[in-house]
């Protein structure tokens, strides 16, 4: 499977200000990835991921009630973890979600 992301359709995402760009999710399998865009100002709604996350940024820069993760950050979020983050000036996540085992409960290094 290849995805173009150049000539790829983003779509709306859960709030305003957040587009979609699906780029792998299977019935027959827990996990799913995607490229989202933040606008300037948005922010992903909070939200608990069973079978937590991995988050790397593209580009811009996110921040959450802890800090502030700039282009290159890699967030590791645990089976169960809440998350939310805002974008002040806009930016691109890379976001794979529901693949981590319950047991392992290990946050980003």
């Amino acid at each position: 499977m290849v995805v173009n992301t150049k000539d790829a359709k983003w779509t709306p995402g859960p709030v305003p200000g957040i587009d979609v760009l699906p780029l792998y999710a299977h019935t027959a399998y827990p996990e799913s990835m995607s490229l989202l865009h933040i606008a300037a100002g948005a922010a992903l709604p909070p939200r608990t991921y069973a079978g937590g996350a991995e988050i790397f940024i593209l580009d811009g820069a996110i921040k959450d009630h802890e800090a502030a993760y700039a282009k290159g950050a890699w967030l590791r979020l645990p089976h169960d973890s809440g998350f939310t983050a805002r974008s002040d000036k806009g930016c691109t996540l890379y976001f794979k979600q529901g693949h981590l085992p319950a047991a392992d409960t290990r946050a980003s290094a």
